[in-house]
């Protein structure tokens, strides 16, 4: 959290529905929903730390890439992003 506090952060992560299927998460989100998952506050943050979240997936479809980002979001402007590309080539359900 860098010097700052932070009472809330709002995090949304996303991803393409017919690509990715939400398994679960450590931290479970508030909503779940196709191609979005949503954590209303994972906070309070103290100056410094940090949290995770860790988010299963099952690959539903080839796809190069499939991409999944995230947002978080502490209000007055401060937000932090990450997109992350994967390649998934051979898709398996059980």
């Amino acid at each position: 959290t860098g010097s700052s506090s932070l009472a809330t952060v709002s995090v949304t992560d996303t991803f393409n529905a017919a690509q990715l299927g939400y398994v679960s998460a450590l931290t479970a989100p508030n909503t779940v929903a196709p191609g979005t998952l949503t954590w209303t506050n994972v906070g309070p943050l103290a100056s410094g730390q940090s949290t995770d979240i860790i988010v299963n997936f099952t690959a539903l479809a080839s796809a190069n890439p499939a991409v999944n980002s995230v947002l978080a979001n502490a209000g007055g402007g401060l937000t932090a992003s990450d997109t992350e590309n994967i390649i998934i080539t051979n898709p398996s359900l059980s």
